[in-house]
């Protein structure tokens, strides 16, 4: 009987350990279930937070891509602009040094031509002063000589011995010119007459003629002066 009882006691308990695993398993499946959902829920939030933070990072990157594409651009651009730049002024450069070596041939020329000119002007000046010697010269020999003939006063005794014997011819008695019959003294009257004006006139015309060869004179000096100026004036251009 206490076997049969132990018996009884033992599958009691069996069963309650049966009951108790059924339990401990269901517990345990209930916790795994708990943990699988866990996991997949903490998958599902990590796998979407990962893609959030890559979307993020992939924008960032993207926008840092596009800002340096950007730049690289200006870059490109800026570059381009100073090639182009570079060639306007390699291009111009040459020109400028095409011009430089042209004026620098024409510089060189023209220096040519000044030493022909300054030759020349040399010349000329010395013509002009070796001209305006002679003319001086020339001038002071004309006037010595004016001087001379307006100091030459011979004429004046000449007429004055004329006017005396004329005074005394009228005032002589026997040849009075009031006598018709006296034909004698109307002609030598008239002659002397004659004699004075053409000593007056001749008198008359030396100095009209001394006054046109100084004229002359002057006129000629005057010209050749202002044509050998005029001359060095154009030589300097």
């Amino acid at each position: 009987m206490i076997e049969n009882q132990l018996s009884c006691s033992s599958a009691g308990k069996m069963k309650e350990i049966i009951k108790i695993q059924e339990q401990l398993r269901d517990e345990v499946l209930e916790c795994i279930q708990s943990r699988k959902s866990k996991m997949a829920e903490l998958q599902s939030e990590t796998e979407e937070l990962g893609n959030q933070m890559i979307q993020e990072v992939t924008m960032k990157v993207l926008h840092r891509i596009e800002l340096i594409m950007n730049t690289l651009e200006s870059i490109l651009c800026r570059c381009e602009k100073v090639e182009a730049k570079f060639i306007s002024y390699k291009r111009d450069s040459n020109s400028k040094s095409q011009q430089v070596g042209e004026l620098a041939e024409r510089f060189e020329s023209v220096k040519h031509e000044l030493k022909h000119y300054f030759v020349i002007i040399e010349r000329i000046a010395g013509i002009f002063s070796e001209t305006n010697h002679l003319n001086n010269q020339m001038i002071k020999t004309i006037n010595d000589k004016l001087s001379r003939l307006s100091c030459n006063n011979s004429h004046i005794p000449i007429q004055e011995q004329i006017q005396k014997f004329h005074e005394n011819f009228e005032n002589n008695s026997k040849l009075n010119v009031f006598n018709p019959n006296n034909q004698f003294s109307n002609f030598v009257l008239q002659e002397f007459k004659s004699i004075q004006n053409a000593i007056n006139s001749t008198s008359k015309l030396r100095q009209e003629a001394d006054d046109s060869i100084a004229n002359a004179m002057k006129e000629f000096t005057d010209t050749l002066q202002n044509g050998l100026k005029i001359a060095v004036s154009h030589s300097k251009y």
